[in-house]
């Protein structure tokens, strides 16, 4: 009996699948374009990233923290809030059609702090990452305006600050009494100015900036020496509250000037055993000294309304501060209005320009990269080594059951045929 074959060779695997070649063809060309177009239409509009690297030129703590001109230090992190991005959103019109859900679903935003040691000791390189998903953003341009945007964000609050300091330095400067704590008040703001300006000097602020700020403290000093000369006064309610004060000061000065005496008369106590340091006299000395000079220069702003000589007694009316307040005392408070004016000037015009035309934002290169998904040669690729592999898997198929299907008819031909001649052998 003759041996049956076992096996398939490669050689007749390849005769399968030629005899079904324009259906593997067919396959191959359909799962190849269909492949590309899901790929590149369906899968890589929700992997593509849009990637920005950029630094901010302000000093960081040991944390990590971002320290601002006004002392406060803020995480990195904000930067991507979703307090922050809709703001962002509603202060750009062409913004509008971001997608904020989308931005925040399944981490499709995300930022990250670099820190690299630099060849001068002590100096780091900081860098900052944003990655967000392309699937947010209606197009290319409007992801730029809106990751920019997000790296400004230390500018944009920075200068909204800058821009509230004049509003807040107004109602401060109204809220104080009396011409003395107003003009204070202004000789500290120039202080403060000035430390913020010495900081800036080095980064592009202008020379007359700080010029400005020396010649309005010597300005300041000057008002000062006036209102002492003059006590120059036209506000009733600021009056009634030295009177307040006053009182005040002459509890104080009497406690003092007790503690004093006392001391004084263990001091020329030979007899006793009772050691007094001397520095404490000298302290209760100048204490009592500054109370008495206090308490004199509020008599003198209150000398016009004197009801009687040495009485302590004071008439305070609005009408009485409107007698006494002669052309001299008004210009005295319009110099202080300027004052004020001028330290406004200082910030609206040097600080709000310097912010405004510094930018605290640099780029490392391109400023947008975009990354993620699949590429074009690989989204033609794989589709075509994918197709290429069903189309043989289903023309290898196909073959054998067409062949199986010839050999069973071919088998069935054979037997009727066999089947006919025994017929006619009996017969």
């Amino acid at each position: 009996m003759e041996e049956e074959k076992q096996g398939i060779t490669f050689s007749e695997i390849f005769k399968t699948i030629f005899s079904q070649k324009w259906l593997a063809l067919a396959l191959a060309v359909v799962i190849t374009v269909a492949g590309a177009l899901l790929i590149n239409l369906v899968y890589n509009p929700g992997q593509k990233v849009y990637t920005s690297t950029f630094t901010v030129n302000l000093p960081v703590n040991e944390d990590g923290l971002l320290i601002y001109p006004d002392g406060t230090k803020r995480n990195y992190r904000d930067f991507v809030s979703k307090n922050n991005l809709d703001s962002i959103k509603q202060s750009q019109i062409d913004l509008n059609g971001v997608n904020l859900e989308q931005v925040f679903s399944g981490g499709a935003i995300s930022i990250s702090q670099n820190i690299k040691e630099t060849a001068n000791a002590g100096l780091k390189d900081i860098t900052y990452t944003l990655k967000v998903k392309a699937k947010s953003f209606a197009n290319s341009s409007v992801a730029v305006k809106f990751i920019s945007q997000i790296a400004e964000t230390p500018s944009r609050e920075i200068l909204k600050w800058v821009q509230g300091l004049s509003e807040e330095t107004e109602i401060s400067f109204k809220e104080k009494s009396g011409n003395e704590n107003k003009l204070q008040f202004l000789s500290d703001k120039l202080n403060e100015i000035e430390k913020r300006f010495a900081a800036l000097k080095n980064s592009g602020l202008s020379s007359t900036a700080v010029a400005r700020v020396e010649t309005l403290k010597g300005y300041a000093v000057s008002l000062l020496g006036e209102l002492h000369q003059n006590w120059y006064e036209d506000d009733a309610a600021a009056l009634q509250n030295y009177v307040y004060a006053i009182d005040g000061l002459n509890d104080e000065l009497e406690i003092a000037q007790a503690a004093l005496d006392n001391l004084l008369n263990l001091s020329g106590n030979s007899s006793g055993t009772i050691i007094v340091n001397g520095s404490e006299i000298a302290q209760y000395s100048e204490k009592v000294v500054k109370l008495n000079q206090q308490i004199n220069a509020y008599k003198n702003y209150l000398g016009k309304y004197e009801a009687g000589s040495n009485t302590g007694k004071y008439e305070i009316t609005p009408e009485a501060v409107a007698a006494n307040n002669g052309a001299a005392s008004k210009a005295f408070t319009e110099k202080l209005l300027s004052l004020l004016d001028e330290i406004k000037l200082l910030t609206d015009k040097y600080e709000c320009d310097y912010y405004a035309n510094t930018s605290l934002i640099s780029y490392d290169g391109a400023q947008l990269y975009i990354g993620g998904g699949i590429g074009i040669i690989a989204s033609v690729l794989l589709p075509l080594l994918a197709g290429v592999l069903i189309a043989a898997i289903v023309a290898y198929i196909v073959g054998r059951l067409k062949i199986s299907k010839h050999n069973g008819s071919e088998a069935t031909s054979e037997d009727e045929g066999k089947s006919d001649k025994q017929e006619k052998t009996n017969s």
